[in-house]
C-alpha cells in the first residue's frame, strides 16, 4: 500500500469520524429540544385546563367538575387526572 493509499485512508477514516460525531450531537440537541417543546405544550394546555375550571376548583362542586372533566376528557380523546394539592 503506498502512501497516497495510505494518507486517502487516514482522511477518510477521519471524515467519517467527524459526520458520525456531528450526527450524534445533533440528534441529542434536537431529541432535547424536541422533548422541552412537548413539554412546553403541554405545561400551556395544563395551565388552560386550570384556568377553565377555577371556579369549579374553588366551589368543590364535585358532580359537575366531574362531568366537566369528561366532556374535555371525550373532546381530547385523552385521560384527564384532577389531583388535590395535598396529594
Amino acid at each position: 500500500m503506498g502512501i497516497r493509499s495510505r494518507i486517502f485512508v487516514i482522511v477518510s477514516f477521519l471524515f467519517l469520524i467527524g459526520i458520525s460525531l456531528t450526527f450524534v450531537i445533533a440528534e441529542r440537541d434536537l431529541s432535547i429540544e424536541f422533548r422541552d417543546q412537548i413539554e412546553g405544550e403541554l405545561s400551556k394546555q395544563a395551565r388552560i385546563l386550570q384556568q377553565s375550571l377555577q371556579p369549579y376548583l374553588i366551589e368543590i362542586d364535585k358532580n359537575k367538575l366531574k362531568t366537566i372533566i369528561d366532556q374535555y376528557a371525550q373532546a381530547s380523546k385523552s385521560r384527564i387526572t384532577i389531583i388535590n394539592t395535598n396529594g
